[in-house]
């Protein structure tokens, strides 16, 4: 169960966000970029884990469906993290 806004009963819930490729500071809604809260449930069940891709590191960890985290990974290990890479492309090199 997702929900993209908190309310009170939902204080325990996580963090997360879609799949769509997005930069450190990406806002919710910009070319299809989505944050929510997932249920602590479903963090247990192993569907989502901890994102390693460095979105929003002022909110604290957040977490992506399994298979996305492990691209961000292995992209993480060809191109380095995602601030880095953010800056380069926008400089133009």
């Amino acid at each position: 169960m997702l929900v993209y806004r908190r309310t009170s009963d939902k204080a325990h819930w996580r963090l997360a966000h879609n799949h769509v490729q997005h930069s450190a500071d990406m806002m919710h809604g910009v070319n299809g970029f989505r944050r929510f809260w997932v249920d602590p449930k479903e963090v247990k069940r192993g569907k989502w884990v901890k994102c390693p891709c460095g979105w929003r590191p002022d909110l604290g960890t957040h977490y992506a469906i399994k298979e996305h985290a492990k691209r961000w990974r292995c992209d993480m290990f060809k191109w380095g993290p995602i601030s880095d890479r953010w800056n380069e492309n926008s400089q133009g090199q």
